[in-house]
């Protein structure tokens, strides 16, 4: 796979972890734009792992939580969205309350959320990715729930609270997935977001190659 080819395939995806993880449009381009261009830096190596995507979600999450740390939360932006092409009225309106309840969060409590209820990730690699103590982790998740159902009157008891023999669906994560998907949809039809974060990444200079004298 070409890095072109790779970047239009995951160009969507990562757009919309970037905005549910900064809450903020131009951050969240910032931060995939920025992501994208170590990728690109370490494409002979990037290219040959078994999941490159992986490295950049990474990478970009890491990136998102620097930027989100550099303004403070009283100067939050207004959330600048997408329109997704093929959602109707009702399920836009739906997910744009959850994107903003998740822009709300502080910083800290939005990464742990999207990477446990998103990402399906344990505890202890959240921790390990944020770089913080799983106790640090549980205890954001626990206040990053109980915000989201107070503010979109969901369940914030998580699928296995202990009623043995029955199957119950987690509600904060099925919404998260379907606003993460609504947003994709949205950034996969932004021809000039594309465009934008297209040029930041065409700016870096591509590494140099070594010849050997023969």
């Amino acid at each position: 796979m070409s890095f072109e080819e790779f970047f239009r395939e995951a160009y969507p995806r990562m757009m919309a972890r970037a905005v549910l993880l900064c809450g903020d449009r131009a951050d969240a381009e910032d931060a995939v734009a920025q992501a994208f261009a170590e990728v690109f830096r370490r494409w002979d190596t990037a290219s040959r792992y078994d999941a490159p995507e992986a490295y950049l979600h990474v990478t970009m999450t890491r990136k998102a939580l620097r930027l989100v740390k550099r303004r403070r939360l009283e100067e939050m932006r207004a959330l600048e969205l997408p329109v997704s092409p093929y959602a109707t009225p009702h399920e836009a309106l739906a997910a744009k309350e959850v994107l903003a309840a998740v822009a709300g969060l502080p910083p800290m409590q939005r990464a742990v959320l999207v990477h446990c209820c998103l990402d399906g990730m344990k505890q202890a690699e959240v921790a390990k990715l944020l770089r913080i103590q799983r106790g640090t982790v549980a205890a954001h998740l626990f206040k990053a729930r109980e915000a989201l159902s107070a503010k979109l009157g969901l369940g914030a008891r998580t699928p296995d609270d202990g009623l043995v023999g029955v199957v119950r669906r987690d509600q904060i994560a099925d919404s998260l997935q379907v606003a993460q998907r609504w947003l994709a949809e949205g950034f996969a039809a932004d021809e000039r977001a594309r465009a934008r974060v297209r040029t930041a990444v065409d700016q870096v200079k591509p590494p140099r190659r070594r010849w050997g004298r023969g």
